[in-house]
């Protein structure tokens, strides 16, 4: 057997090897992140499930008394009114329509980004807008856009129909309120 020309140091105490210090590193810049996704996302999830079994009124707030424990009470009066088949009626219809409507959408504006037509540069940089603008702005944008009585969509009303109608709240009506947060939804 031959020797080498260095000796082999021995260690003094446990060295991590280099795998380790990686995935301790990982650990180390992943855990400001899950804190906070603890703290703010799942905390409040249980939070709210374990409260949506109580019954709790606004007098447990505001005198910290804890609400009182009612099992499934809450959502056998919800399903009695109608109130469960009703939002998953118009959740399903929302989920339906935004989806085909932006696959078709999506499709038809890649086919055009996607030639060679005139102006198709100045296409593509308006179509980034949606993706730039934060969506907290963007939930302004469209708020200012839908305001009733001085909002954008109450002046083209206005001028379309030569001022007939004059109060056309999109949202304030339950049947046209949905087709106005699917327009918003399909912005992005």
């Amino acid at each position: 057997m031959t020797e080498s020309k260095f000796p082999e140091k021995k260690a003094k105490g446990r060295i991590l090897s280099r795998r380790t210090k990686d995935k301790l590193f990982c650990a180390l810049l992943l855990t400001p992140a899950v804190v906070l996704c603890v703290a703010f996302i799942i905390i409040p999830i249980i939070d709210s499930v374990r409260m949506s079994f109580t019954d709790y009124k606004l007098v447990n707030l505001t005198q910290n008394i804890p609400g009182e424990w009612n099992n499934f009470a809450n959502y056998t009066r919800l399903w009695n009114a109608g109130k469960i088949q009703s939002a998953t009626r118009i959740t399903i219809f929302f989920v339906v329509v935004t989806v085909v409507l932006t696959f078709i959408i999506g499709m038809i504006l890649a086919l055009i980004l996607n030639s060679n037509i005139k102006g198709a540069r100045l296409f593509r940089s308006v179509m980034m807008i949606p993706w730039v603008v934060p969506t907290v702005i963007a939930g302004l944008l469209w708020s200012w856009i839908y305001a009733n009585p001085y909002g954008l969509v109450q002046y083209f009303v206005k001028v379309i129909t030569g001022g007939q109608v004059s109060n056309f709240g999109l949202l304030s009506n339950q049947k046209t309120a949905i087709w106005g947060v699917i327009i918003a939804a399909l912005w992005k």
